[in-house]
């Protein structure tokens, strides 16, 4: 039989193109074709004719009960069934509950800081602020710093060139040799984070380093999904953070602070929405810098950390807020509060209140108005001083860590 035959045999016996056994079974053998016709057909279906005295169409997983002839695929169909009948892995086997007594006795004493007071062991975390502000050249002081305690660092840079890397690495005083646990893949073009191909990735090249911190800079350079959308944000988090998160690594990821400050970051808010701290970093008056923590879980640490940034070498002094020097400045405002009528205890949400009905703006470069930093001083000021605190707020005037 030509191809053209069997094409139009096989359309008037099974124009679906399926097999079906019962059916060609029926229209083989009732038809008027030769057995050799009858066998073209069935072979066109993907089947055979099976060698008894009286041959039957067989399906292609199927075999001959009485001369054993079997389909193409029949073994095939054999180990599938096989495979499928395996006892399933249970759900309760797949996921693990905490174990209590574990956990209770695995819980340290104190808080477990990576680098205190900004990122505890194992949490994520955010810093952002505004182009320039340096988050760059703070986070890569931190990573020198974790890295000095004999840990591991490791962080995705999609922002900085090697030659910048290089530039500050120099200004903090360091040669290669200080900087084997300091790992840093710059512009490696990984997968999207956002996907679970950028997730598997992410937690690859963490598990080959086993760092106490991954450093992402910037985020939002590593993703697929729009900015703007929660999903890119959960889709994030889920694939790359958790992995992490899980196995007990701190991640810190920096962002840019959007056009309306009051905002915070650029983008969804649900960029926060799984993170455990969030520290905003901002100008301030005499060079210094000043970190604001805008969201915690644990409350742990300080709401507020000056920052002085020192050369020769380059590096960063931290001064607790509850540690800073009472100021004249301070005082003045505590006084314009206190003629004002408001609170001894009325925390910053009702100073700022009272600022904006006199007119005057909250600016971080206080020739313009009253900077964040100096309203929390004045509020941390005013609360000590109706508790007969003194000339200091807390108990040192600095601490560095």
């Amino acid at each position: 039989m030509t191809y053209a035959e069997v094409a139009r045999l096989k359309e008037e016996f099974y124009p679906e193109e399926k097999w079906n056994q019962s059916s060609v079974r029926a229209r083989v053998s009732n038809s008027d074709l030769s057995l050799n016709e009858q066998r073209e057909v069935v072979r066109s279906l993907g089947g055979v004719m099976c060698d008894c005295l009286i041959p039957v169409p067989i399906a292609p997983e199927g075999s001959c009960p009485d001369c054993g002839v079997e389909g193409p695929f029949h073994q095939a169909a054999i180990e599938y069934w096989r495979e499928r009948r395996k006892p399933a892995v249970t759900t309760e086997c797949k996921y693990k509950p905490i174990n209590w007594h574990e956990a209770f006795r695995t819980q340290p004493d104190e808080v477990d800081w990576l680098f205190p007071p900004l990122i505890e062991a194992g949490t994520v975390n955010v810093l952002f602020g505004l182009p320039g502000v340096g988050k760059s050249l703070l986070t890569l002081d931190i990573a020198l710093q974790v890295i000095a305690e004999g840990k591991t660092v490791m962080a995705v840079d999609e922002e900085n060139r090697v030659a910048d890397l290089v530039e500050r690495l120099r200004k903090f005083g360091k040669v290669p040799e200080d900087l084997d646990q300091l790992v840093i893949y710059n512009f490696a073009s990984l997968p999207p984070l956002d996907t679970p191909e950028g997730g598997r990735d992410l937690f690859s090249l963490a598990e080959e380093h086993k760092p106490a911190l991954v450093i992402l800079d910037t985020a939002s350079r590593m993703l697929a999904g729009d900015e703007n959308a929660s999903m890119t944000w959960m889709s994030f988090y889920r694939n790359s953070l958790v992995p992490l998160k899980g196995e007990g690594i701190a991640s810190l990821r920096l962002d840019h602070q959007g056009k309306d400050a009051s905002r915070g970051q650029r983008g969804s808010s649900a960029k926060d929405g799984d993170v455990d701290t969030t520290w905003r970093l901002r100008f301030q008056d005499g060079g210094m810098l000043a970190l604001e923590r805008e969201k915690t879980r644990s409350s742990h640490g300080e709401e507020w950390v000056l920052i002085e940034r020192m050369e020769n070498p380059l590096r960063h002094r931290f001064v607790e807020l509850d540690h800073f020097p009472v100021t004249e400045k301070i005082k003045t405002w505590a006084g314009n509060f206190d003629r004002w009528g408001i609170p001894g205890d009325a925390g910053r949400p009702t100073l700022r209140a009272k600022l904006k009905e006199m007119g005057v703006k909250e600016h971080e470069d206080e020739r313009f108005g009253v900077s964040t930093t100096l309203l929390a001083l004045v509020a941390k000021y005013r609360k000590e001083s109706a508790a007969g605190q003194s000339q200091v707020i807390g108990k040192s005037e600095e601490s560095q860590w």
